[in-house]
């Protein structure tokens, strides 16, 4: 520890003296005034078509739409927005293609002949079923 006394006794004891130790070079700010778009435009016009189109021409807004309109572009594009609208294309296409392969399968596969008598049953079974007392079960299981 007394190798580095030297060092130790250069550094300020407290912030108060580190502050005074710097070097600040003074600088005299001047505010921004923002200009009044109005003070552009002539005071007198031949007609009132020429001051509407100086007017349109001259405003505040046009003074700086394209630096501040390349800036919000710039802050607020989303890049991440074409990707996802291709995947979402991609996984609507496969789904569609996945439910056309799904009803090919189940439409080819059909487990009663045209005549089979346990088709008869099934059909006639359904008919009977008492659609509002399943739908109670239901709720009344949940």
């Amino acid at each position: 520890m007394d190798m580095f006394t030297t060092l130790l006794n250069s550094i300020p004891k407290n912030r108060l003296d580190y502050v005074e130790d710097l070097e600040i070079p003074d600088f005299t700010l001047t505010p921004y005034v923002c200009p009044d778009p109005y003070d552009y435009l002539p005071s007198r016009s031949d007609s009132i078509l020429d001051s509407v189109r100086a007017f349109d021409r001259r405003t505040l807004s046009t003074a700086s739409s394209i630096p501040l309109s390349r800036a919000m572009t710039d802050s607020e594009i989303d890049y991440g927005f074409y990707k996802r609208v291709e995947l979402a294309e991609a996984r609507r296409l496969y789904n569609e293609e996945w439910r056309r392969r799904m009803r090919t399968q189940f439409d080819d596969f059909y487990p009663y002949l045209p005549g089979d008598p346990g088709l008869f049953e099934l059909q006639e079974a359904i008919r009977r079923l008492d659609m509002k007392v399943l739908d109670l079960k239901v709720c009344v299981q949940f």
